[in-house]
């Protein structure tokens, strides 16, 4: 028993360095005494607090392959010279399994430490305490944490092994990477994902959803949601992300004038003035030593840096808008979204967002086109959805005062085709290098199973002659997904 102790020990170490997540009281404020023992990691909240905090800590090394993978496998994202031979490979189509941003290891151990905080949280609500409720809430938090790092494991390794035991509990002084491999054939599933999301969303106190560094139940309702929308149940997606949108009872976030126009670039200011917009984002403190190389990968202002830069030409699928003006830098040859503050660019890491507003209202939008209801799939899009929300939201468009969108095409299959390209660009153009462009693009293909889309889409971003060799990778699914081992 001694490596479990050790393993909770260490978590419980990284939730009391977590400073980024312990700014609140309400959530935690543990002294020096509350570091006790290692039997003592839950004797009450705020231990356990901490030991969930630390988990948050876990999710941040998954942020750096997150949004390399999401973006840099996309159609919008290339190399510069300065990129380290990891990144080199990633865009020349060489995915070797010990690639550093290759997230397997990291995943594994994050959803090993989730095993391991809720077989515990399962023996104190069993036992009874005097903070049950803080409990199911906290439970609720590992639940759904455990289901995004399953998903992305999905999204980008296809199959991989469902574990919901505990390494350090297990572990007989084996090398995690055995004990991995020993876990047997199980694969994850959307379905089983769905099961845990559904009960960990039952377990989440619907007034603690107004600190966005934690999963809450808008977050939960959104990976539902997108659960559903990956596995083509287009009408439970569509309730699943309608309920997200509703946590915020009509004054959150339904796209309102909040962040119309050029407050839009508020939402990438990494403080607390799009609250209304963020749903929940994984946040680095340096004062804690939390740190991505986000700044590094993007921006010039660092050393080494503006490493990834956008592709030739994608800003030609920007309008003039103010989405172009915060998404770059300098002409669009630089990424921007990543750089807090060009004077002061090290004060702390940008966070990186895993659910907001608008992502969720176009991921309804598709949901809704998929169900042949172009009127409101388009009202989501362009001047907001009355009939879903409240005559104050703007829409995706409608709050830069952008013209709408319309549906061509003579047939409703026609229509839906048409539609659902128009909705991927928005998602380009809104959601740019937040990790999504890669997932957007797979799922589509995916469904639509139209490898030629894929190609079409890639070939773009290499030069003419590497056409043949992008087009004979890309014609393959398989190559959609990294090696798992």
């Amino acid at each position: 028993m001694k490596s479990m102790k050790r393993h909770i020990l260490t978590i419980t170490i990284l939730g009391l360095m977590a400073g980024a997540f312990s700014s609140c009281s309400e959530y935690f404020t543990p002294g020096t005494d509350d570091l006790q023992s290692e039997q003592d990691n839950f004797k009450n909240y705020n231990t356990s607090r901490a030991t969930v905090n630390g988990l948050y800590t876990q999710l941040q090394d998954l942020m750096d392959p997150y949004v390399v993978l999401g973006e840099l496998r996309g159609d919008m994202l290339t190399v510069s010279s300065q990129a380290g031979e990891d990144l080199q490979a990633i865009h020349q189509m060489e995915y070797s399994p010990d690639n550093d941003y290759f997230p397997r290891r990291e995943a594994f151990q994050l959803i090993s430490g989730c095993n391991d905080v809720l077989g515990h949280f399962s023996e104190l609500l069993e036992k009874g305490t005097t903070y049950d409720e803080k409990i199911r809430h906290m439970r609720a938090e590992v639940k759904v944490m455990r289901a995004w790092t399953y998903f992305f494991l999905m999204r980008t390794y296809q199959q991989v092994p469902y574990i919901t035991s505990d390494y350090a509990e297990a572990n007989a002084g084996e090398p995690f990477e055995d004990w991995l491999a020993s876990q047997g054939s199980d694969p994850a599933t959307i379905d089983k994902l769905i099961g845990s999301v559904e009960g960990g969303i039952q377990d989440f106190d619907p007034t603690r959803v107004n600190k966005p560094g934690f999963f809450n139940l808008a977050s939960g309702y959104a990976l539902l949601g997108e659960l559903y929308l990956w596995d083509n149940q287009y009408n439970q997606a569509a309730v699943a992300l309608e309920k997200a949108i509703g946590v915020g009872n009509g004054e959150r976030f339904i796209l309102d004038a909040d962040l119309e126009e050029e407050s839009w670039g508020n939402i990438f200011k990494g403080d607390e003035t799009a609250n209304d917009e963020i749903m929940t984002k994984v946040l680095f403190n340096k004062g804690e030593k939390q740190e991505n190389q986000l700044l590094t990968l993007f921006s010039s202002i660092a050393p080494n840096g503006k490493q990834l830069i956008p592709a030739d030409d994608v800003e030609d699928i920007f309008q003039s808008d103010y989405r172009r003006a915060v998404t770059f830098y300098d002409e669009n040859a630089e990424v921007s979204k990543y750089t807090r503050n060009r004077e002061h660019g090290y004060q702390s890491d940008m966070p990186v967002i895993l659910y907001r507003a608008a992502d969720l209202h176009l991921m309804l939008a598709e949901a809704y086109n998929r169900m042949h209801d172009f009127d409101t799939a388009l009202e989501l899009v362009n001047n907001g959805c009355d009939s879903l929300f409240t005559p104050a939201s703007k829409g995706v468009r409608g709050r830069l005062d952008l013209g709408g969108i319309s549906v061509d095409g003579s047939t409703d299959q026609e229509k839906m085709l048409d539609l659902e390209e128009k909705i991927l660009q928005e998602r380009a153009r809104e959601l740019a290098y937040e990790g999504k462009r890669w997932f957007d693009i797979l799922r589509i293909a995916e469904r639509r199973s139209a490898p030629s889309m894929m190609v079409e889409r890639m070939k773009d971003k290499y030069p003419e002659e590497s056409h043949a060799e992008v087009e004979s990778f890309y014609q393959d699914p398989s190559n959609w997904y990294l090696p798992l081992k």
